[in-house]
């Protein structure tokens, strides 16, 4: 069985720090004394998805907020009186 590069890096617990890291947060606040180095990874990896569907969801939000805000605006320009 062949592994991927990605699954290898995965079951890393140095990868799941380094994109924690990358979001802004310090690993050493989620860290606990774990029973296991994979139940560690688990943790780590959980809260990085945990974080960016947060931030995805509020792009997502400003999005469309903005995008109603511009749609709003387009439809004020063609309902204007042209004088």
């Amino acid at each position: 069985m062949v592994s991927s590069p990605f699954v290898e890096l995965a079951d890393k617990k140095g990868y799941w720090i380094n994109e924690l890291e990358s979001l802004g947060i310090s690993p050493k606040e989620i860290e606990r004394d774990y029973e296991s180095e994979s139940e560690c990874i688990k943790e780590l990896a959980d809260h990085v998805e945990n974080i960016k569907q947060a931030l995805y969801q509020e792009y997502k939000t400003s999005y469309s907020e903005r995008m109603m805000q511009l749609e709003g605006e387009e439809e004020e320009e063609e309902n204007a009186i042209v004088i």
